[in-house]
């Protein structure tokens, strides 16, 4: 029963840990989408104002991405320490 259990956890960190790179993924594709909007300068032919507007808030958007991909990271680490807990646990009481 324990073994099982174990088991499940380890399968649930594995998904977690999974699920984590998915969302790190499509963060780091949209913050590479925006810059590459903010570098070649794509400001549809907005008036000055409105391209400094919009370079500032497409700036705010990549700044929350990389601390959103960094949130992220420290998580799967989490969970990476998590599991392996888990399996050091699972590994003495098969030693026992």
């Amino acid at each position: 029963m324990v073994r099982n259990h174990i088991n499940k956890l380890i399968c649930s960190c594995e998904n977690l840990y999974a699920e984590l790179e998915n969302i790190n993924t499509i963060l780091l594709m949209t913050k590479t989408f925006c810059i590459n909007k903010e570098f070649n300068g794509i400001y549809y032919s907005l008036d000055k104002e409105s391209t400094l507007q919009l370079s500032e808030e497409r700036n705010n958007y990549i700044n929350m991405l990389t601390i959103l991909s960094e949130k992220v990271n420290t998580a799967k680490n989490l969970n990476m320490q998590l599991e392996q807990e888990i399996r050091l646990h699972n590994d003495s009481d098969n030693r026992s």
